[in-house]
């Protein structure tokens, strides 16, 4: 160096990806108060709304290409808030509530793939973080950990997964909440068009994070708050096949889905389609489409209607 310059070193994040995620829902609840010998005074019914709304972003600090170790910084911020009406009648009177609950998490996620000689990557990777939940459920300082491992074959198109996610420490005490699941997917070996199928098993909560946590839970309490007590009890597996198209004159590819989930809980039925481009803009801006609707049928709940439910997703990657 030469005397009289000075050297400076930056640490420089590039932000890779960023979502967010809105939600409103509309329902009801229906309450049955029993007397203590038993007999029943009469059903409580009341309106129950749901507001949700997410946000996060991920950097790459460090990128060790195919055969490096690369670290990424990742945050996000969720709220959640429920309220119901109040009502009066035969079976007592229910007065209004609400509630609310937030969530703010950082974290620094590593991994590191291994080229294998057949030309598979095997890839694990490792994730801890710290959270601050506000609200009126479990509130304080805590700590997430998450590792997993993923191999995939690009010229024959499969690719495995597993992983597992938890909740290590946290200042509410008996807030726990662990997860893992193991994945296989087969799908195109080029392009996106073609047939697809992916088998997933879970156990507890979901040992996905960001937005693919959010998007593939079944209620809106799991996400915002964690599952208390022995939450590896809950197991669910799904099945799910597509086939891409070209559509627009080849410039996009449709793919319609359907989807079996079965769980302790009871058994779910979905259809979808997804519209993407075939290849990235010259601009680096791709747009993603999907569409799915659900059926789902309760097992405890014999007695009880199939819920349905529709979502929408937009897409943006830059």
């Amino acid at each position: 160096m030469v005397p009289g310059q000075t050297a400076d070193a930056a640490f420089v994040i590039c932000i890779a990806d960023a979502w967010g995620v809105a939600g409103y829902g509309e329902g009801s609840l229906t309450l049955e108060p029993r007397a203590e010998d038993g007999t029943r005074s009469g059903a409580i019914r009341t309106d129950l709304d749901l507001r949700m709304a997410a946000v996060g972003l991920r950097g790459v600090a460090l990128d060790g290409g195919d055969d490096g170790v690369s670290l990424a910084v990742k945050t996000d911020a969720m709220a959640v808030r429920t309220a119901s009406d109040p009502v009066s009648g035969t079976g007592g009177n229910l007065a209004a509530a609400t509630a609310e609950v937030t969530r703010l998490r950082l974290g620094l996620e590593a991994s590191r793939p291994f080229p294998l000689g057949d030309g598979s990557v095997l890839t694990p990777s490792m994730e801890i973080g710290l959270r601050r939940d506000g609200g009126d459920a479990e509130t304080g300082f805590g700590a997430d950990i998450g590792a997993g491992i993923a191999w995939q074959d690009a010229e024959r198109g499969l690719g495995a997964e597993l992983r597992g996610r938890g909740l290590l420490a946290h200042e509410a005490k008996g807030f726990r909440g662990w997860g893992l699941s193991g994945s296989f997917a087969w799908g195109p070996v080029t392009g996106e068009r073609g047939p697809r199928l992916s088998l997933t098993q879970t156990v507890g909560v979901p040992a996905l994070g960001g937005t693919d946590a959010l998007l593939t839970r079944r209620t809106p309490a799991g996400p915002a708050t964690g599952e208390p007590g022995d939450s590896l009890r809950g197991r669910r597996l799904e099945a799910r096949f597509g086939y891409g198209f070209p559509a627009f004159r080849h410039r996009f590819t449709a793919t319609p889905e359907i989807a079996v989930g079965m769980s302790d809980t009871g058994r779910d039925y979905s259809i979808g389609w997804r519209l993407t481009p075939g290849s990235v803009a010259p601009d680096g801006i791709a747009l993603e489409l999907a569409f799915e609707a659900r059926r789902f049928e309760s097992a405890s709940r014999r007695n009880a209607p199939p819920e349905h439910t529709a979502a929408f997703r937009v897409i943006a990657r830059f």
